[in-house]
């Protein structure tokens, strides 16, 4: 049984890797079949008609492409503006002549002094520092009290702190380091379940942290339709040991997604999808 399975493995990976196609899960789910069966069979038919429509989608990007005049692939024929000549540096003005420091006249002996002394002002003592405001810890992690900010590694997120009602007991762990929370965003008028997720790097390397700080500076930087954005930053749930948490709307898990839209037009759907993974290949 182990020795039959094991050659069904073995040729789906083959008949993957000889198409050239995508990885086997990806095209599995995509075209909800368990398994690839024989070259002749309903899953090479299927696939063979999904790669002619990315086909169509690639070729008629391509065709926009090359009619729009600022198109990113090209870059824009204009010559570069000529260079701004150089104001010429004046001479030094002549040194001007020596004039004989003035002798000041003697005071006059009739002049009565001043009987009262003048105030001796008081020194000015600065104020005590302290040493954590001097010498901060070097953490990448900043919270501004004077502004709802929340800074990590210079990029600046809002603090929703305030506005944020989570459930501390409602914890999913999602990797070795990413723990993800369900919360709930009250603004008054706006009302939504936000998801908080947690990094824990007490312990990490500064290799990681520096990743991570970089993961986080693009993930903030991206806007996509399929791409979740953060909204901001909070400080609960208070079990997260003083961590910050991001915020980002709540969205199901994947199969829950499929599920609910296993009736929809699956050829606007995978062909919108494909679209927008090779338009996120070339931005990225």
């Amino acid at each position: 049984m182990c020795q039959t399975h094991r050659e069904k493995v073995q040729k789906e990976t083959d008949f993957v890797q000889e198409q050239g196609l995508l990885r086997r899960q990806y095209v599995l789910c995509a075209l909800r079949l368990s398994f690839f069966d024989e070259a002749e069979g309903q899953a090479s038919s299927l696939l063979a008609r999904w790669l002619a429509i990315l086909d169509d989608v690639v070729e008629g990007y391509q065709a926009w492409s090359e009619r729009v005049p600022d198109s990113p692939k090209r870059k824009p024929s204009v010559p570069p503006p000529p260079p701004t000549p150089k104001p010429k540096a004046r001479p030094p003005p002549p040194p001007s002549p020596t004039v004989p420091p003035r002798t000041p006249a003697r005071p006059s002996q009739s002049r009565v002094p001043d009987a009262t002394p003048a105030t001796p002002r008081e020194p000015v003592v600065p104020p005590v520092s302290n040493d954590s405001e001097e010498n901060p810890a070097p953490d990448c992690i900043r919270s501004d009290s004077n502004a709802p900010f929340i800074s990590i590694a210079g990029t600046p997120f809002e603090d929703l702190t305030t506005f944020i009602y989570c459930d501390e007991h409602s914890s999913g762990r999602s990797g070795d380091s990413v723990v993800r929370y369900e919360g709930i965003l009250n603004r008054g008028e706006e009302y939504r379940r936000v998801h908080l997720t947690v990094v824990r790097a007490h312990d990490e390397s500064p290799a990681f942290l520096k990743r991570l700080v970089q993961g986080l500076h693009t993930w903030s930087s991206l806007r996509h339709r399929n791409i979740l954005p953060i909204l901001g930053m909070s400080q609960r749930p208070a079990s997260a040991s003083g961590l910050p948490a991001l915020v980002s709307p709540w969205r199901e898990s994947l199969g829950k997604y499929i599920d609910k839209r296993r009736n929809d037009d699956m050829h606007y759907s995978v062909k919108s999808l494909m679209l927008d993974l090779f338009m996120n290949t070339i931005l990225q």
